[in-house]
């Protein structure tokens, strides 16, 4: 019953509150046509600005945010256009997930408004409130024709004491705010909702989103600098804005960082007082490294070191799309997370676990191309885009530091750890979702799945493999693929012996006895 009277009741007073927010630039009604995709080329590389020309309609973000890192709280306003359903269709309900809501996130993400092409509309939550359900009203939306929603959210991130594994929040001087917005959810007409509403957890990734372009602009305080994903068009002054009751008080500066992206799979910000920066260049990409003040040595090694596997992977898998690349500094420990354009490092990979910091950088940007140029459902393939990230990290120290070390990975780092696995038990099914493995996860999403890759690279060899990694980057460019559309692509490039290959490693829990990388 409440949820009826809810909506009744934002039906009635939405005209009202789009009214008293007449000083805010508007937002959520029809967007005039604009000069196509020629707003986002700044974000992209050079030699990769065609690209755009090539690529079918996206969702585009167009997001105003306001953080204060000393509380810390945001709030933000988007509209989102999305291209004409096809076949004339129209669809009831749009699905947008909230992941700070995620147990393990720690955050607390709500709307306060929502419009469908400018009209009042209502929403519920589902999923664990980790997804909002926009309901579109009757008559707001025509056939062949752009859908623009407009949400206003607030997130409070959470504040963490200590700078253990915290994929979102306050830590270490670092405000990490990946998924900061309602992101719009997966169509999938064999999911439940006819979305991809799936909760992950802690060991694996949690976002699946589709790939879109974006026109971000945040607003945080003088002093503070803005890693994000994507380009900053430029960064401009204003005046701070003045709480209730205090329009006489002392106002300082405050700064509006306008940025830009390029498809991308999301947006991620990550604000700090604390950042250093080192720059190179790999090609015609910048490479940002935002160490926090005191790693200035690691902090340019990251740089390097993301540079060298850029110029490996371009060379190997195709172009990276992008003007930039960021390194963030953040409350990861010693592991990495990937996001579009950006990637997050631990803060112990900078001092205690240095010496494993070429390697995770090798594995993060990888997933610029297994994750980001072609998405894959984290939460029940994992292993898609994970294994291919682990398995590019052999071409890295093949090109950097030769054959031989480029063996030891595989026989070290896969081969024994799946060995072991195998004798305490705990080998497994590669093609599950996250919740299926326990201690074993990285044993086998990742190693065991780039066993998988290692001898169907063996089997066909170098060049007829990296043929297949190019097609299926230009098969599912900026899309969504599963297991079974790489598995075709591979058979019909290599042939039936790729079936027995994938059966064996993929979809059983006994591999063969003799592993490609014992020989």
């Amino acid at each position: 019953m409440w949820t009826i009277l809810r909506s009744l009741l934002l039906l009635i007073v939405l005209p009202w509150l789009l009214a008293a927010c007449s000083g805010l630039p508007a937002f959520g009604g029809s967007r005039q046509p604009d000069n196509a995709m020629a707003a986002y080329e700044a974000a992209m590389a050079p030699s990769q600005r065609g690209l755009l020309d090539t690529l079918p309609p996206l969702p585009d973000y167009r997001m105003e945010v306001q953080v204060d890192p000393a509380e810390p709280m945001l709030t933000g306003r988007l509209t989102l256009t999305l291209p004409p359903e096809p076949g004339h269709s129209l669809l009831p309900e749009y699905f947008f997930r909230l992941y700070p809501n995620l147990n393990y996130y720690g955050g607390s993400m709500s709307l306060t408004l929502a419009t469908v092409n400018g009209a009042g509309a209502s929403f519920d939550y589902h999923a664990e409130d980790t997804a909002v359900r926009i309901v579109v009203p009757p008559g707001a939306i025509q056939p062949d024709q752009p859908v623009t929603i407009g949400l206003h959210w607030r997130l409070r991130p959470p504040v963490w004491e200590d700078e253990r594994y915290h994929l979102i929040g306050a830590s270490g001087g670092v405000l990490a705010l990946p998924a900061f917005y309602p992101m719009l959810a997966v169509r999938d007409p064999e999911a439940e909702e006819g979305w991809r509403l799936d909760i992950s957890m802690l060991q694996g990734d949690s976002a699946f989103s589709p790939a879109a372009t974006y026109q971000v602009t945040a607003t945080v305080p003088a002093g503070y600098v803005v890693a994000a994903t994507g380009s900053t068009l430029g960064v401009q002054d204003l005046p701070a804005p003045a709480a209730e009751g205090e329009e006489g008080a002392e106002q300082t500066t405050w700064k509006a960082w306008r940025m830009v992206s390029g498809p991308a799979r999301e947006f991620a910000m990550f604000i700090s007082d604390r950042y250093g920066r080192a720059e190179t260049y790999a090609n015609d990409v910048r490479v940002n490294s935002w160490y926090r003040l005191g790693d200035e040595t690691t902090g340019r090694a990251a740089a390097e070191y993301a540079a060298a596997a850029l110029r490996v992977y371009d060379a190997v898998f195709g172009p990276y799309p992008y003007a930039e690349l960021d390194v963030v500094a953040g409350p990861l420990e010693f592991r990495g997370m990937e996001y579009a354009g950006l990637f997050e490092l631990g803060y112990q990979l900078y001092r205690e676990h240095a010496d494993e910091l070429e390697f995770r950088i090798a594995h993060e940007v990888a997933h610029q191309w297994w994750y980001n140029l072609v998405g894959s459902d984290a939460v029940n393939a994992p292993w898609l885009d994970e294994g291919l990230a682990e398995f590019s990290t052999y071409f890295y120290l093949q090109k950097i530091n030769g054959e031989r070390l480029a063996q030891r990975l595989a026989q070290r780092r896969w081969q024994a750890a799946w060995e072991l696995a195998q004798a305490r038990g705990l080998d497994a099914v590669v093609d599950q979702p996250v919740s299926e493995f326990a201690s074993n996860y990285e044993t086998i999403v990742y190693g065991k799945a780039a066993l998988f890759h290692y001898e169907l690279f063996q089997t066909l060899g170098e060049d007829a493999y990296l043929a297949l990694l190019r097609a299926y980057i230009e098969r599912f460019r900026f899309g969504e693929a599963q297991p079974q559309d790489f598995l075709k692509l591979a058979v019909e490039l290599g042939g039936p012996q790729v079936e027995e290959i994938y059966q064996r490693w993929i979809l059983q829990a006994d591999a063969a006895e003799d592993s490609p990388a014992d020989q």
